[in-house]
């Protein structure tokens, strides 16, 4: 009797250790996941990409038309999965992080007429949507964005787009939970930096230093 119970025992001792190799492995390659618990985005999705979604949102390849509307760009991160919309989200930070220069402030300040420390938020938020034209334009010759430039631009607040840059967080807040998507959207937004970058101007001089932004916004009066 002692050697059948240890040759029933043995079997039956393989059998569960064969089961729990068999979950474990599951649980390694199973890529879904539950409600609430999506993986983070630990790096931003690839610019290519990045630029691809927002010229999508746009949906017109004229560089003078206006910048994507918060409701396009919806549709577009409504087709990717949460993990590609957190990465859009981590890239869309870094994008305004990296134009947080004194240079795209003072076109700023000269194409809108005035400048505050919310409106250079919101204007970097419109040159991401405008495209990546744009941000190329402010980044190597801003003064030149006034070839960018379009009849929506000259509207009130045209150059504002702030809701933007909400939209990723939105469509994240739905489909995992406001908390969750909140305390991505902080991570995302790290990257902005307090103060822009390079050297500050009196703004005095600005209108001489970007005499086509400031022409243009004198011809466009958005009052």
């Amino acid at each position: 009797m002692t050697w059948t119970s240890r040759a029933l025992t043995l079997p039956v001792a393989v059998l569960v250790v064969a089961l729990l190799t068999s979950c474990s492995a599951h649980a390694d390659t199973d890529t879904r996941h539950p409600s609430g618990t999506a993986p983070v985005a630990r790096t931003p999705m690839p610019e290519a990409r990045f630029w691809e979604v927002i010229a999508a949102a746009r949906g017109t390849t004229d560089d003078t038309a206006r910048a994507a509307r918060p409701s396009a760009l919806r549709t577009q991160l409504e087709r990717l999965s949460d993990h590609d919309v957190e990465a859009f989200d981590l890239r869309y930070g870094q994008e305004l992080a990296a134009l947080d220069r004194w240079s795209v402030w003072d076109a700023g300040y000269a194409a809108a007429g005035g400048m505050t420390d919310d409106d250079f938020e919101y204007f970097r938020s419109w040159l991401v949507g405008k495209g990546q034209s744009a941000v190329h334009q402010v980044e190597t010759d801003p003064d030149g964005l006034v070839r960018l430039l379009g009849p929506a631009d000259a509207a009130k607040d045209g150059f504002d787009d702030e809701e933007l840059e909400y939209v990723a967080d939105d469509v994240l807040a739905e489909r995992i939970g406001s908390d969750r998507a909140d305390a991505f959207d902080d991570h995302a937004l790290a990257a902005d930096g307090d103060d822009p970058t390079g050297t500050e101007s009196a703004e005095s001089t600005i209108d001489l230093r970007y005499p086509q932004l400031a022409a243009w916004a004198r011809a466009h009066p958005s009052d």
